[in-house]
């Protein structure tokens, strides 16, 4: 009986895990071991790999995608605000009036 009792336990403490990915700063070639040793926390229910997809940069991830069940979410590529730009380079004056 108590080995039932725990391994129920075991079943309910199990965690739900969200994988969110960089896919454009990430290699895909860990993505077989990452979910391996997640899969020891718990199960992955969801997977997703943000990045811009319209790059070829991001080919590796194409290839494994599909195989691990992985929803590719489109993520452009964010550009710098000019004024932002001029602030960081001290060009930029303030003025509070």
């Amino acid at each position: 009986m108590g080995n039932f009792t725990e391994l129920m336990l075991a079943q309910v403490i199990a965690m739900n895990i969200t994988l969110l990915i960089d896919a454009d700063n990430s290699p895909a070639k860990y993505i077989h071991s990452i979910l391996i040793k997640l899969a020891g926390y718990g199960t992955v229910n969801i997977r997703r790999a943000y990045g811009n997809w319209a790059s070829p940069h991001l080919n590796g991830w194409q290839a494994v995608i599909h195989e691990h069940a992985i929803q590719p979410i489109q993520q452009y590529e964010v550009q710098p605000d000019n004024s932002m730009l001029k602030a960081s380079h001290g060009s930029f004056q303030y003025s509070p009036f």
